[in-house]
Formats: C-alpha cells, sequence, structure tokens
C-alpha cells in the first residue's frame, strides 16, 4: 500500500515538472521551463500546507490568500506551461508570487504579527534574474526592490516606530545586498546561457557528423547493391554466352540471336558505369563545375544519336523543339550527363508507341529545358523523394529495362553545382515532364 503511493506521488510530482517541456526547446529554455516547473511545484505544496494549516487554525485571511494563489497563479502557471506559452507562464508565476507576498506581509502586519514574509522578496529576486529576459528582469528587479522598501516602511509606520537613522541604514543594506545579488546572479546567468550555447553548438555539430555518417553508410551498401547486382548479372551473361560459343554448345546462327540482348545489356551497362562511376566520385566530393559556353542543341543531337536504336525499337517518337538561341553557361560534361539520364528515363518509362518531347526556351537570363514524356508517370512520393534526395527510384522500365537509381540524383546534384535547378511535374499514368532552369550564356 505504501509503496503504491510512494509510487503515485512520484508519478504526480514527474508530471507536474515535465509539464511543456519539449524537445524543439532549446537547452536554455528548456532548462528555464523545467526550473519554472520546480518553483511553481514548490509554492504549490507549500500553499497547500499553508492552506490546512489556515483552515485548523481558523486564519481566513491567510486561507483566502493561498485559495488565490493556488486558483490564480501557481495552476495556471502549469497550465500555460502546457500550452507552450512559457514567457507568459515565467511572468505569471514572478508578478505572482511578488503579488502574494506582499500581501501576505501587509496582512501579517494588520493582524500584529512580526512575521518578516516580507524578506522572501529578496530570495525571490534571484529567480526573477534567472527567469526574465533581460529588459523584463530588470523592471521587475527594481519593482521587487521598490515593494519591499514600502513594506519596511509600511512596517515601521504601522507600528509607530521612528523613521530615522536606523530605517535608512536598513535600506541601504538591503539595496547592498540586491545589488550584489543582481550582478552576481546576472553574471552567473551570461555563463550560463554562454556554457548551454556552446553545448548546443556542439550537439548540433554531432547531429550533422551523425547524420553525415548514415548518409555515407548508406552510400556504401547503395554502392555494393549496384556492383553486386547490376554489374555481375550483365557480365555473368556475357561470360554465360561467349562459354557456350566456345565449346560449340550455340552454333552461330543462334549465337546472333543472343548479339541484340547483349548489345542491349552491353548498352545498359555502359549507361550504369558512366553514373556509377560520376556518382561515386561526387560522393568522395571529387566533382567541381567548369562552367563554359555550351550548344545545349549540340548536347541534345548527340544523347539522340546515342538512344536513336532504343527508340526505334520501343517505336517511340522523339520530338526536338529547341531554338536557335540555345546557348547556356555550365559544365559540359554535367549537362550531358544530365541529358543523357533524363532523356534515357523517359524512354525508359515511356511504353511502346508513346512519345518524347524536347523542348527549350529562353526566359529572363535563363534557358528552360522541358524533357517531357507519355509514359507510367510518377506519384507525389517519388517526386518528393528524387527532390530531397532521400530515396532512389529503381522501379523497371516498361519492358523491363533494369536500373539504379542513381540517375535523378546525379541530375538534381550536376544541375545544383551549374547553379541550376529542375521541377518535376507528373501524373500517374500520364506522363513525366522535367523542367531544366539553366543559366544562359551573355556575352
Amino acid at each position: 500500500m505504501i509503496r503504491n503511493l510512494i509510487k503515485l506521488s512520484e508519478k504526480i510530482i514527474k508530471s507536474f515538472l515535465s509539464t511543456g517541456l519539449s524537445a524543439e526547446l532549446s537547452t536554455y529554455e528548456f532548462r528555464r521551463t523545467l526550473l519554472v516547473n520546480k518553483l511553481t511545484f514548490l509554492s504549490l505544496s507549500l500553499a497547500v500546507a499553508l492552506l490546512i494549516t489556515n483552515a485548523i487554525f481558523e486564519a481566513y485571511s491567510g486561507l483566502i490568500i493561498d485559495l488565490i494563489a493556488i486558483g490564480l497563479i501557481f495552476l495556471p502557471v502549469f497550465y500555460l506551461n502546457k500550452i507552450h506559452q512559457y514567457r507568459l507562464a515565467r511572468l505569471l508565476f514572478i508578478m505572482g508570487t511578488i503579488s502574494i507576498v506582499s500581501i501576505g506581509a501587509i496582512f501579517a502586519v494588520k493582524d500584529g504579527r512580526n512575521s518578516e514574509i516580507e524578506n522572501l522578496l529578496i530570495a525571490f529576486s534571484v529567480p526573477i534574474v534567472i527567469l526574465l529576459d533581460k529588459r523584463v528582469h530588470v523592471v521587475t528587479f527594481l519593482s521587487n526592490v521598490v515593494i519591499l522598501l514600502f513594506i519596511k516602511y509600511y512596517k515601521y509606520t504601522a507600528q509607530g516606530w521612528e523613521i530615522g537613522n536606523e530605517f535608512f541604514l536598513l535600506c541601504v543594506n538591503m539595496l547592498i545586498i540586491f545589488t550584489g545579488i543582481y550582478f552576481f546572479v546576472s553574471f552567473y546567468k551570461t555563463q550560463l546561457i554562454n556554457a548551454l550555447t556552446r553545448a548546443q553548438r556542439l550537439n548540433n555539430t554531432l547531429k550533422m557528423k551523425e547524420g553525415q555518417l548514415l548518409e555515407i553508410n548508406r552510400t556504401k551498401d547503395k554502392m555494393f547493391t549496384v556492383i553486386a547486382h547490376d554489374l555481375r548479372s550483365p557480365i555473368a551473361l556475357f561470360e554465360s554466352v561467349l562459354n557456350m560459343a566456345d565449346e560449340d554448345i550455340v552454333g552461330k546462327e543462334e549465337f546472333n540471336n543472343y548479339r541484340n540482348v547483349l548489345k542491349k545489356r552491353l548498352h545498359s551497362l555502359n549507361h550504369l558505369l558512366d553514373n556509377l562511376l560520376t556518382w561515386a566520385k561526387s560522393q568522395l566530393g571529387g566533382i567541381t563545375a567548369n562552367p563554359t559556353s555550351v550548344e545545349l542543341k549540340a548536347i541534345i543531337k548527340e544523347t539522340i544519336k546515342i538512344y536513336q536504336d532504343l527508340a526505334q525499337k520501343k517505336k517511340i517518337r522523339i520530338m526536338v523543339d529547341i531554338g536557335e538561341n540555345s546557348l547556356i553557361y555550365a559544365d559540359e560534361n554535367h549537362m550531358k550527363l544530365v541529358v543523357r539520364n533524363l532523356v534515357h528515363n523517359a524512354l525508359k518509362f515511356t511504353p511502346s508507341g508513346g512519345v518524347v518531347d524536347i523542348s527549350s526556351l529562353s526566359q529572363n537570363g535563363s534557358v528552360q529545358l522541358t524533357i517531357a514524356d507519355s509514359g507510367v508517370g510518377m506519384d507525389d512520393e517519388n517526386i518528393e523523394g528524387v527532390m530531397t534526395g532521400l530515396t532512389h527510384q529503381t522501379k523497371p522500365g516498361t519492358n523491363g529495362e533494369s536500373g539504379s537509381g542513381l540517375g535523378l540524383s546525379l541530375c538534381m546534384e550536376m544541375l545544383s553545382k551549374n547553379n541550376a535547378s529542375m521541377k518535376i511535374r507528373s501524373e500517374k499514368r500520364n506522363g513525366t515532364a522535367f523542367d531544366l532552369q539553366i543559366p544562359a550564356f551573355s556575352n
């Protein structure tokens, strides 16, 4: 029974202390909120104890003050923290506590009790400096000093004591104490903020390094996957066919039938190796852009020549409308790789009898190159994955063409290195359009 009560108490205390705490808060804000929760819970516990005591001894003025403190200050502070109104919660706690202590001190004087409760305001000047922001804590701190001096003055006059040297000496001593507290706590607060800021920066750096290590690990896994599957499969096919030819298992006519398959696989292998080597180099930070004047029309013509056989086999029409003024300012090899990948991607995902449209438009110091197809299209998830670089699309083409999923990622990276960009417009079963914005060459 007792053990269960202890566990329940611990659970309640933990719930109060964790109110409003979030991983999204900065380290300093997190600690300030936790401190507010601790101080408020301590004050709430004290108020409840005093409430019970005042009820027993029928001290009704104290009872009313305790009820006000609990219902209008301490519980609302927890609520404000819960709804993430942290600044307002801190201000309510500070101003509310000062008010309650001040009212309690005045009532004590009226009741003829020499409680010295107002001296709590001296200790309370510490959380004022720590919890409140610069401008607010200066005003609140000075208000706290004035309130305490006023209560002391009211106490002296109410008890008929003479306002003389003793009172002024008391005021001077209090001002010295408050000044010492302010500068000491301000210095401590500054040191604490600096230490927490450094810790936060170090934590952010460690998280960034962790992310980089995870990315390197994913890169390594991706590379081994490509090498293990996409490279070994066609090479194994070549070896198998050549061995059969050497051992006269297949005749010349049958070997000729394999030639088209081998040629298709060799073309895919060459494309894959080109992408894989460029991608691996980019992952090692070895790629830099050397922009020059590049004739976009020539790149398109060269790319179409490379993929003409693939387009004819799938009976895909390639429509080209490249303007005369198509000079761009970019790295020529990078642009060749981008265009090759996008055209290959369009042919790969366009069914037989489809259309691939390549066009350009000069506008506002840039050239817009659009490569559109009438293929299977992409959903929003795949588009987001390509644009963010978080996923690699590895779906087979409409004729079962394989791929590594590196092409579009490489395109994004190469374009970024050349101050160019790419947008994707697509709908499932309604084709895809890649819009490239490339800097135009100006004399």
